[in-house]
């Protein structure tokens, strides 16, 4: 610590990270200002940042705001490049605060952390009404899909007969174009 001040935009990127805005300040008081080191003071070293008003609680992601952490897209890509639901990846990271280990761990032990909690309002409600929304989805585009086929097939039997409308003589000058073509 060289008694430098914390930079604001430091403790924003922490915070955004998923740790309290106090742990992060405390974390960039003691690295000076070194996100990187910080990092690894919060994971590593918890107890260097404890002091009198500052819990054991905030060095571990909390899970009362999972909602508003946003997931990293380039996370959630590596997630789904190891063959997990890319939506499952978004929660695992949500849960975990973008932390990839533990969304992995979370993956890899099951969907336990998935099911709803009714004293978490980010996996109740909202879940539900997320998936009865993508289910309409699914059930809209499998209607539209099959009146797209209905349609054509029905194109398609009108046009098969087209042929049988043209007369003989029109069929011998057709016959007489292709053979002055060879």
């Amino acid at each position: 610590m060289d008694g430098s001040e914390v930079r604001q935009q430091l403790v924003d990127a922490l915070v955004g990270m998923g740790y309290s805005r106090r742990l992060a300040a405390h974390a960039l008081r003691n690295s000076n200002n070194h996100v990187a080191e910080a990092v690894r003071l919060i994971q590593e070293q918890p107890e260097l940042l404890q002091d009198s008003d500052l819990s054991s609680e905030e060095t571990e992601p909390s899970s009362s705001d999972d909602s508003l952490v946003v997931p990293d897209e380039k996370l959630v890509e590596d997630l789904v490049a190891m063959g997990y639901d890319a939506d499952k990846a978004k929660l695992a990271l949500r849960v975990a605060k973008n932390q990839a280990s533990f969304a992995v761990e979370l993956l890899v032990a099951g969907a336990n952390f998935m099911q709803e909690d009714p004293a978490n309002p980010s996996t109740s409600s909202g879940a539900a009404s997320k998936k009865r929304q993508k289910r309409r989805m699914k059930e809209k585009k499998k209607r539209e899909r099959e009146q797209a086929w209905k349609r054509l097939s029905s194109a398609l039997r009108a046009d098969e007969e087209a042929h049988l409308d043209t007369s003989l003589a029109e069929e011998e000058e057709f016959l007489a174009q292709y053979k002055s073509l060879l």
